[in-house]
């Protein structure tokens, strides 16, 4: 989910751009997918806003083809597991979590509880690190 070019950031290249690159780094994936909505929201949207509107999505599709409904109501298809959607980032990305007043405690929370992150080393930025100092 590339991040909309009202993001503002110096030197990042036009969403379009990177949206291509995603594509076609992800060709060969069956389980991983580019979603353009995000880049094409006029200003910067919140992590945590962007993560609901993705799992309120496969949530309706996941129930569509179980017969499965998030209020309870039809049949679920045990041998049909609930979707996870998780937060793929950087290392330098999980050490903004605790730069004071850029993030809402609350947002780190629900990103961390209801959804979960898959967190890569870039360098000599180190997740196990951030988490530990995050204590």
């Amino acid at each position: 989910s590339p991040v909309s070019d009202g993001y503002g950031k110096q030197g990042l290249v036009q969403a379009k751009h990177r949206i291509f690159m995603a594509k076609l780094a992800l060709q060969s994936s069956n389980w991983v997918t580019v979603d353009e909505w995000e880049s094409q929201q006029p200003d910067w949207t919140e992590t945590v806003v962007t993560m609901r509107y993705h799992y309120s999505r496969i949530l309706k599709e996941y129930e569509q083809r179980t017969g499965a409904h998030s209020g309870g109501h039809g049949n679920i298809n045990i041998s049909a597991p609930p979707p996870q959607l998780k937060l793929l980032c950087g290392a330098d990305f999980l050490s903004t979590f605790k730069i004071p007043g850029l993030w809402l405690d609350d947002h780190v929370e629900e990103l961390v509880s209801r959804f979960g992150l898959v967190c890569i080393s870039r360098g000599s930025l180190q997740p196990e690190r951030a988490v530990h100092e995050s204590d």
